[in-house]
């Protein structure tokens, strides 16, 4: 049974009932560059002459940008973000930069403070969001650094010579023994193995994971 090609319209004898293309090598004109060329005449039958005139020809294409949803003509086949300028602000200097849509998107403007803010803002954020319990009155808290081991408070320890509670302040290398002036002229008087005892509990307490 004789069939007109779908694509060049010449007869031809099919090798299988659904063949629907002659498969012959006809003349083609390149859509890029339009140069002749030569190729099958069947359902893959190329429309450009070589990979510069398709990766060429695909500009005449309109693609949708997967990131921002804009339409756009690729450089090639493959591209998938139209890289147009996108506008930003920094959330660092709070400056408006742009950069090119693509599948990466900058945090900051760029410059190296803005950069290393940000890193150490997230790092923060990080700690912020892990529950610790403080090493000396054991409240929960949320550190703001890898070191930080005590909670804002308040913070109060025993005094050495009348027992009364009062505030401390851990941040100080050392801690206080007393309460009053009063008391710490009494704790002077004391001997020295009493005093370091006291010490050593302070400092067994201070350094409790």
């Amino acid at each position: 049974m004789i069939k007109k090609c779908l694509i060049c319209g010449q007869e031809f004898e099919p090798s299988i009932n659904v063949q629907r293309y002659c498969n012959r090598t006809i003349k083609k004109i390149c859509k890029t560059c339009g140069k002749e060329f030569e190729a099958k005449c069947n359902a893959s039958s190329p429309e450009f002459c070589s990979p510069s005139c398709i990766a060429l020809g695909s500009k005449f294409k309109t693609f949708i940008c997967v990131n921002c949803g804009q339409s756009f003509h690729p450089a090639s086949s493959r591209q998938r973000y139209c890289k147009q300028p996108i506008h930003k602000f920094c959330p660092v200097c709070r400056e408006d930069f742009t950069y090119p849509c693509s599948d990466r998107i900058p945090d900051t403007c760029g410059k190296k403070n803005c950069i290393d803010t940000f890193a150490k803002q997230k790092a923060q954020e990080a700690f912020q969001k892990e529950t610790r319990i403080c090493a000396w009155c054991g409240k929960e808290f949320h550190p703001i650094n890898n070191k930080q081991r005590y909670c804002d408070g308040p913070h109060f320890t025993k005094c050495a010579i009348c027992g009364r509670e009062f505030e401390i302040d851990l941040g100080q290398t050392a801690i206080r023994a007393t309460c009053s002036d009063e008391c710490k002229y009494k704790f002077r008087s004391l001997d020295k193995e009493t005093k370091e005892k006291f010490y050593a509990e302070i400092q067994s307490k201070r350094c409790l994971n």
